[in-house]
């Protein structure tokens, strides 16, 4: 077992890779060769709430990372939803229905049955198993059985399904009146996976239940027994290490970009949550219908500038972004996000008007 310990998720992503890099064998995978640890690692974040990940070669989509946290804290299964972000996400994840076996969200809140041995609950009921730790936990800190699920054999185990939870359970726990959670992870690619989108859905689960319980957030232990990243993508990747990157800097957080609560007012977040979702084309967007700020501040700004991005609408777009606090995390992340495709788009504009003059002349 090894731990890296780090600051945020720029802080780990950077040593991951350095950490593979002269740790990691090759392994064959039924998706292809892998880059694996010789044994399970545990990273450790010291300010979970620093969950943007800014490095351009890792190129992070910022709209999809937070739009599938709080698709999950809103205990959804359909992955349809989230191919406004991802265009081909549920041909990917989901089965023929749309709905994704191992959505972590659903089972969360959904998909776990109350059997009957409950007092005072009945048979048959779904069990939110967030409310339950959030009351368990108010009402004993110390209490050492409480346990987040999401991994159930009867239905995962060995089953051909194109999507089984990857992370098992969560261990909450409050230390110093702060909420600390272990996530126990079976496979844990750290490029898509530990150092993406994990990083953000976790630390949102955490700071939504911290907030709930009525403490502060405290550190994020993310245990890994099959720690690896995809070989021919790690070698892109990697490439970053080499060059001068001001997006891996710890310390951005303190200097460059600001963090954006998202659970301001714990009370009024799961109907926030459900207005934000009544309609899923269009999520309301006065400021009047939310309680917590960072709904109209954020979620919906970043919701239709996504929107807007993707019909070519620039100026949509851009009006929607300058809603949002200017240096909010997520609005630099977008920013920048967008940036790059902008650039991308105009070098092959470019390359294309070249090879149209070049042919042309000759």
């Amino acid at each position: 077992m090894r731990v890296i310990e780090a600051r945020n998720v720029n802080d780990a992503y950077r040593e991951g890779l350095e950490f593979l890099t002269r740790y990691g064998v090759v392994q064959e995978s039924r998706a292809g060769d892998v880059l694996v640890a010789p044994f399970p690692v545990t990273t450790m974040y010291h300010k979970p709430m620093e969950r943007v990940l800014f490095d351009e070669t890792r190129d992070a989509n910022p709209f999809f990372h937070l739009m599938e946290s709080l698709w999950m804290l809103a205990g959804k299964n359909d992955a349809r939803w989230l191919d406004k972000f991802v265009s081909n996400f549920s041909e990917r994840f989901a089965e023929d229905d749309g709905l994704q076996h191992g959505a972590y969200g659903f089972r969360w809140r959904n998909h776990f049955m109350l059997d009957g041995s409950v007092e005072d609950l009945n048979w048959g009921f779904e069990l939110d198993q967030l409310e339950r730790i959030i009351t368990l936990l108010k009402n004993n800190p110390n209490d050492r059985r409480v346990v987040l699920q999401m991994w159930d054999p009867e239905i995962d185990l060995g089953q051909p399904k194109r999507d089984v939870p990857c992370n098992l359970c969560v261990l909450p726990r409050i230390v110093n009146n702060a909420l600390d959670i272990t996530v126990f992870c079976r496979s844990n690619d750290i490029i898509w996976g530990a150092y993406g989108a994990n990083a953000v859905h976790f630390s949102v689960l955490q700071e939504y239940l911290a907030a709930r319980i009525g403490v502060h957030i405290g550190h994020y232990y993310q245990v890994s027994n099959n720690y690896h990243a995809y070989l021919s993508i790690f070698t892109k990747k990697s490439n970053s290490l080499l060059k001068s990157n001001l997006w891996l800097n710890p310390y951005m957080f303190d200097e460059v970009v600001r963090v954006t609560p998202i659970v301001t007012h714990p009370e009024a977040f799961d109907e926030d949550l459900a207005c934000f979702f009544n309609d899923p084309d269009n999520p309301p967007t006065k400021q009047e219908e939310y309680i917590n700020p960072f709904f109209h501040q954020i979620a919906v700004p970043m919701f239709y500038a996504y929107k807007a991005w993707r019909d070519k609408d620039n100026k949509a777009m851009e009006d929607w972004f300058k809603l949002m606090p200017k240096y909010s995390d997520w609005h630099v992340a977008c920013r920048h996000w967008v940036s790059r495709r902008k650039i991308k788009s105009e070098s092959v504009g470019m390359n294309t008007a070249s090879e149209a003059n070049n042919a042309a002349s000759q």
